[in-house]
Order: C-alpha cells, then structure tokens, then sequence
C-alpha cells in the first residue's frame, strides 16, 4: 500500500496525519477508523483550526476537558502536542484500538463505512454521529479519502463483493448498532444502580430489551443473507431425489 504523493510532499516522512496513522498501527481497521475520525475532526493539516469555541485543537480536535487534558505540559505545551500528527496520533490510538474493538465483525464485514464511523464516534465522543451531525455526503468523502490512503482497498469485505443485498446489509447494520448501543446502556444502568439502587429495574429491563432486539436483528440479516445458499441445498436435494429413488 501506498500513500499518495500529494498526502507526502512537502512535509518530511512522518509528518502529516496519515503517515503518523500509518506508522502508529498496522491494524487495518484501526487505520481506517483514524483515517475518517481525523478527517472529520480536524482534517488532515497541515494546519488545524481550533473548535468548540477555541477549546479543541488538532487533526482529533482534543477537547480541554477531555483527551487534551491527558497530555503533559502547561496548556500551551498541551495545545501544541495536539496538533503535532505524531503526538496526537500516539495519544488516540489507544481510544480508537479500544473503539474498534466494540464494533462487531459482522458490520465490518456488511459495511466497513459504518463500521469505521461507529469506531470514530466512539473514540471521539461527540454529541452526534457524523452522518447525522454533517451529513452523509462529508462521511462519504471522508471515507473515500480514508481508503485511497490505504491503496484504494477498505480492509475487509464489502458489500460490492460479497454480493449482500441492501436490505440485508441494512438489517446487518441497524442490528449490530442496536447491540452496541443497548449493551453499553445496560452497563450504565447497572453502574448507576449502585448509587440509585431503586431505579435500576425499568432501565436494565429497557435495554435488555433493546440489546435483544439488535441481536434478533442481527439474525434476521444473517438468515436473508444465508438464503441464496439454502436454496442451491434445496434445489440440489431436488434434483438428485429420482436418481437416489431408482438406485433403491
């Protein structure tokens, strides 16, 4: 793989944000999550505007109450090492390596896009997903920009090549975000119950229900996208039924 030339020149080797990503992991979808995160944050520089009304900085936009705070030095040493690509790289990784992690394969797998946006929102935080805060267009070019870094190759399956239909792949989708999202809400819900032990009931129920659901959801999709192969089975027991009665 290889990145292209426009993304290398002038900066010296290691210097703009997708080297630094590049050099941080080998983990392709860690790259990618990084790759579309840091593009729809900061951007990839070489310079990065200030947000939040002038309180996160750099290609991951690290928050002064958040990621910027983990950083050593005064607040200007802070704010700078937040738009250094290679310090700020070293200091999300670990965010995005754990972010990645809670995304299931299968939407990896069905839709390395929403994959990769799930990852992102989850390292960074923000009020809004992405496609929901700037609209799906921005993700697109972000994830297009992201895969050309990459050699113009997504890091697993998509559904262009495993031939998934769009509902299926929807299915797929919608159910592992549903699971996501309803198992950490169970996990908030047990958490607060330690110091609110009389509301623990209705929300872990609530969630329960919810992570069900993506899960049946998740099945759903499995099924459909099983169901080209079990009609070759059929089709195949079918055909070979009079041969197997005669040789009776």
């Amino acid at each position: 793989m290889s990145t292209p030339q426009a993304l290398l020149d002038p900066y010296p080797p290691g210097t703009t944000v997708p080297q630094a990503i590049l050099a941080a992991t080998a983990d392709a979808r860690t790259r990618l999550a990084m790759l579309l995160g840091s593009h729809l944050e900061g951007g990839w520089g070489p310079t990065f505007s200030a947000g939040d009304g002038g309180t996160s900085f750099g290609p991951f936009q690290m928050h002064e109450g958040g990621a910027l705070g983990n950083l050593p030095g005064t607040l200007d040493q802070k704010i700078a090492a937040a738009q250094d690509p290679t310090t700020a790289v070293a200091a999300m990784l670990p965010d995005y390596q754990g972010a990645v992690g809670q995304v299931p394969d299968v939407l990896w797998s069905a839709n390395p896009e929403a994959a990769a946006e799930q990852a992102a929102f989850l390292a960074e935080r923000p009020a809004q997903i992405y496609h929901v805060a700037r609209g799906q267009q921005t993700v697109d070019d972000a994830y297009n920009a992201s895969v050309g870094v990459l050699g113009g190759n997504p890091p697993v399956g998509s559904a262009g090549q495993g031939q998934v239909d769009t509902s299926t792949s929807n299915s797929l989708v919608q159910g592992a975000a549903g699971a996501v999202n309803g198992a950490g809400n169970v996990a908030k819900a047990v958490a607060k119950s330690v110091t609110q032990p009389w509301t623990w009931v209705r929300p872990i129920v609530v969630e329960g229900v919810l992570l069900l659901g993506g899960v049946a959801l998740l099945a759903a999709g499995a099924w459909r996208a099983a169901a080209p192969a079990r009609r070759r089975i059929n089709d195949q027991a079918q055909a070979a039924a009079p041969a197997a009665a005669a040789a009776l």
